[in-house]
C-alpha cells in the first residue's frame, strides 16, 4: 500500500530533529539558523544623535523666524559623529541665541531640541567658520533628531530562535555589537547516485551510457540550503558495490541515495538495506513523480533513497528532504510559500496521487497565472529548467479547467 504524502512528511519530521549548537563568528554566521532568541544589549541608537548635517538650536529661539525676518544664532562649537557623548553635554550645554555646527550621527549638545539641515539656513554652505547661522523658518522639536532607543530598545528580543541569519538581520546584530552568535550546527551528508550506466561529467560518453546528473545536481541544492557534502562514486550495480558504498558514507548523518529503489532487476537499495539492519520507515508513496522514495534510519543514520530518474529525484529532494533538513539545522520554517494561481488551460492530473507539476507562472492585474512548462515525463529536464514553479494537485482531483484555481510553491523567492 502506498503511503500518503502529508503521513510519509510527518513521519520524517518525528524522527528528525534539532542538531546540537555551536557558537561561531557573526562574520560566518550568513545562511545559519539561531539557536537561541537574540536580546538587544543596548539601545539603538544608543544616544540621541544628529539625523542631518546642520546646525543643533533651541526651537524657542528660532520660533517667529520668517524668511523675511530671519533670526541669526551664535555659533559656539562643531560636534561630528564619534565625539564623546557625556563629555560633550558637559562641555557645551546649548546656550540662548546659540547653536553648534552638527555633523550626522553626531550626539545632541545638551538644551539641544531640534536640527535644522544646512541647505535650510541662509548660511553659505561648505566647511565651517562661520561666527552667526542665519535661519528663515521656525523648526518642530525633536526635528532632525534620532533619539536613543527609537529603533531598538534595550532588553528587548530583536531576533527569534530557528531565524534564518540573511545580510539585512545581520546588520541589525552588527549594530546591537554581537560578535558571535549561537546556531544550530549542519548535518553532515553523504550521497551517491547508482548505475552502472552513469559517467562522470567530463567523461566521453560509449554507447548506452549517460551523464549523472543526479549527484551535482542534488548536491548544488544541498549548497542552495548551506550544506557541504560528500559526493561517493557510483557504485557497480552488485550487492557488494553498494554496501561498500554505503560504508565509505557511514560517516556521515544523512545520506542520500539516486537509483536502484524501484522494482527492477538491478533495484538493490532495499536488499543492501536489510544487509545492513537499516529500519525502513515507509517505500514508495502515493505521488507523481517520485513515487519509489523510501526512508529508512540505520542506527543513528537517516536514509533518503531517492528515485533515478533526475526530475522525480529533485522534486522529492524538495518536497521531502528539504524539510527535514531545515529542522535538522534549527530552522522555524521549513516549508516554501503557497501561492494560488488561474490555469491558463485545462491541467489533467492523476486521481489517487498527489501530482506534483512543472509550471511557468505569470503575473497580470494582482493575479497569479499558470501553464505547464512543458511534457511532465519524469525524465524531461527541459521543462524542469523553464519552470517558474511547481503545482501541487490533491489526490482527490483528475483535471483542473482551465480558469480554475491551482496550488502552486515557487522554486525560489527570488524568481
Amino acid at each position: 500500500m502506498l503511503t500518503r504524502p502529508s503521513d510519509a512528511l510527518k513521519l520524517i519530521l518525528n524522527e528528525v530533529s534539532f542538531l546540537s549548537q555551536e557558537t561561531i563568528s557573526l562574520s560566518k554566521a550568513l545562511g545559519r539558523y539561531l539557536s537561541q532568541s537574540l536580546v538587544a544589549p543596548i539601545f539603538l541608537p544608543p544616544f540621541d544623535n544628529s539625523a542631518m548635517d546642520g546646525f543643533a538650536v533651541r526651537c524657542g529661539d528660532i520660533n517667529v523666524a520668517t524668511s523675511d525676518r530671519p533670526i541669526s544664532l551664535k555659533v559656539v562649537g562643531m560636534l561630528k559623529a564619534g565625539d564623546d557623548v557625556e563629555g560633550m553635554r558637559r562641555a557645551m550645554p546649548l546656550q540662548q541665541g546659540c547653536a553648534v555646527r552638527i555633523m550626522t550621527g553626531a550626539p545632541i549638545p545638551a538644551g539641544t531640541d531640534a536640527v535644522i539641515p544646512f541647505e535650510e539656513t541662509l548660511t553659505p554652505q561648505g566647511r565651517g567658520g562661520h561666527e552667526t547661522c542665519t535661519i528663515p523658518k521656525p523648526v518642530r522639536i525633536g526635528e532632525n533628531i534620532r533619539k536613543a532607543g527609537e529603533d531598538v530598545q534595550k532588553g528587548t528580543c530583536v531576533l527569534d530562535k530557528g531565524v534564518r541569519l540573511t545580510p539585512r538581520n545581520m546588520a541589525l546584530l552588527a549594530a546591537l555589537g554581537f560578535s558571535e552568535v549561537s546556531v544550530t550546527r549542519l548535518p553532515q551528508v553523504a550521497l551517491f547516485s547508482t548505475g552502472n550506466e552513469l559517467k562522470a561529467l567530463g567523461s566521453v560518453l560509449e554507447p548506452g551510457q549517460i551523464y549523472d546528473s543526479n549527484g551535482p545536481t542534488l548536491s548544488l541544492a544541498l549548497q542552495e540550503l548551506g550544506l557541504k557534502s560528500k559526493i561517493l562514486s557510483t557504485p557497480q550495480d552488485t550487492l557488494q558495490d553498494l554496501l561498500n558504498t554505503f560504508q565509505a558514507a557511514s560517516e556521515a548523518e544523512v545520506i542520500l541515495t539516486m537509483g536502484a529503489v524501484s522494482a527492477g532487476d538491478f533495484d538493490l537499495i532495499p536488499q543492501a538495506l536489510e544487509k545492513l539492519g537499516a529500519k525502513v520507515l515507509f517505500h514508495k508513496l502515493a505521488i507523481k513523480p517520485g513515487k519509489p522514495l523510501l526512508f529508512a534510519r540505520w542506527e543513528h543514520r537517516f536514509l533518503f533513497c531517492l528515485p533515478g530518474n533526475p526530475v522525480s529525484s529533485l522534486i522529492v529532494f524538495d518536497r521531502f528532504v528539504r524539510p527535514a533538513l531545515l529542522k535538522m539545522m534549527g530552522a522555524s520554517l521549513l516549508f516554501r510559500q503557497h501561492y494560488t494561481a488561474l490555469a491558463l488551460h485545462d491541467i489533467k492530473a492523476t486521481v489517487g496521487k498527489e501530482d506534483y507539476l512543472r509550471a511557468r507562472i505569470t503575473w497580470k492585474d494582482g493575479t497569479f497565472f499558470a501553464q505547464l512548462a512543458g511534457s511532465q515525463g519524469s525524465a524531461h529536464l527541459a521543462p524542469l529548467a523553464e519552470s517558474h514553479a511547481l503545482l501541487v494537485v490533491p489526490e482527490s482531483i483528475s483535471q483542473i479547467r482551465e480558469g480554475e484555481k491551482v496550488e502552486f510553491e515557487f522554486w525560489s523567492e527570488t524568481l
